[in-house]
């Protein structure tokens, strides 16, 4: 298998309508390179880190984006995935691909870490909870719970049209160590993981190789 790197900020969008350029150039070359890939038994994975979050960095949303669909941003820019503004952002944008690009073997989100910038996000590094410092919506539900959420919604979005298409959630928390808050948190969101869907680590974080004596 192989991944290419997208990003839902090239994909129309009816949440943030300001997004979608060339999409139906980039999704025909995408799907050129399944077909090349095909031939040599090569699967294709769509890699992602989503959704963002909004600010002025190049990788956010811009936050007057939010104008149409506000509750999806939070008072700390981060992207609210448990509004239905939110959920229909995630399935619209991969059920675009999905129903456009045959013969995708699936997806790998980065759920937690890099520019993942969804609540639940926030909610694993905090061990302080109040509606000052996370998203009151999203504190209620719990972060092991939103997560799961999210790879219900991204899965079947992507199975809607090729169903062995496979989710990878991908948790990527390589400073984090084994008596650590983050990784306890971690552990409470496998927990609740959703049975169809994979759950990634990073094999090699939080060990000790002994080099050279």
């Amino acid at each position: 298998g192989l991944w290419l790197t997208m990003y839902f900020r090239d994909l129309p969008s009816d949440v943030l309508p300001h997004q979608g350029k060339n999409t139906e150039k980039r999704l025909q070359k995408l799907q050129w390179t399944v077909n090349r890939c095909v031939r040599y038994g090569i699967k294709l994975y769509l890699f992602f880190s989503e959704p963002k979050g909004f600010g002025a960095h190049a990788h956010c949303i811009p936050e007057s984006d939010a104008s149409v669909y506000p509750e999806i941003k939070t008072a700390q820019n981060t992207f609210c995935t448990s509004t239905e503004a939110g959920k229909r952002y995630l399935s619209q944008s991969l059920e675009q691909i999905f129903s456009a690009v045959n013969g995708l073997g699936g997806i790998i989100n980065i759920m937690f870490g890099e520019d993942n910038s969804c609540c639940a996000n926030r909610l694993v590094y905090l061990e302080n909870l109040n509606e000052q410092n996370c998203c009151p919506v999203c504190r209620k539900i719990g972060a092991p719970a939103v997560y799961a959420d999210i790879a219900r919604i991204m899965s079947q979005a992507i199975k809607k049209y090729t169903t062995d298409a496979v989710f990878i959630g991908w948790f990527y928390a390589p400073g984090c160590r084994e008596d650590s808050h983050v990784v306890e948190m971690l552990a409470q969101v496998e927990e609740q993981w959703p049975e169809d869907c994979y759950f990634m680590l990073n094999f090699e974080s939080g060990g000790t190789p002994e080099q050279l004596d």
